[in-house]
């Protein structure tokens, strides 16, 4: 059992510091072009997914 609290505890710390994420993005190298190209699909995505939630639900024909 302390194995695991260890465990527990170690993962929070990482998530706290946001270790985890840096390192699957430094898993590999990406291009600078191709970082941008992934953020704008991302900021398009989040943007349409705004709209469709904005959006004015369908009347339904009876």
């Amino acid at each position: 059992m302390p194995i695991d609290k260890a465990l527990r505890k170690l993962k929070k710390k990482l998530q706290n510091f946001n270790l985890m994420n840096e390192l699957r993005d430094r898993e590999y190298y990406i291009k600078p072009t191709q970082r941008r190209k992934m953020a704008k699909a991302a900021a398009r995505k989040r943007t349409l997914k705004y709209v469709e939630s904005q959006k004015l639900p369908k009347k339904l024909d009876y």
